[in-house]
């Protein structure tokens, strides 16, 4: 499964790339932590899945979660932020997130999470989260 990651933090973003890398199955497309660059490429590329923090560069995550959603419905977004609040959780599930994990307490999640969709073919239907 093809992963693209959109986090600004290169510390989180080297975390999330080397927990991805010792995955089967998973490889990094592509990164950005900047809103618009994330959005074409996403748009572009079609990932399989979309790790997405809610604060970057030039926007907001939402606005990639947004955007990359209408381009591609079968896009599995997962949000994986620093700002776990109840408002910012129901807007994701609005513009269609399928994941939303605080990384402060649920990092690991997000992962393994991301290792049951490649067992499962990407069928997020098949994961109880």
């Amino acid at each position: 499964m093809k992963v693209f990651i959109v986090e600004d933090s290169v510390i989180i973003r080297g975390r999330i790339i080397l927990n991805l890398t010792l995955m089967s199955g998973v490889w990094v497309c592509g990164v950005s932590g900047i809103a618009t660059e994330a959005i074409e490429f996403i748009e572009k590329e079609k990932p399989d899945i979309a790790i997405i923090d809610i604060r970057i560069f030039g926007g907001s995550g939402l606005d990639v979660l947004q955007k990359a959603k209408e381009a591609n419905p079968s896009l599995i977004a997962i949000i994986l932020t620093n700002y776990p609040f109840p408002e910012y959780r129901e807007k994701c599930m609005e513009f269609g997130a399928d994941f939303f994990f605080d990384k402060s307490t649920e990092f690991d999640k997000a992962f393994e999470v991301i290792a049951k969709l490649v067992s499962v073919g990407g069928n997020t239907k098949a994961i109880n989260m």
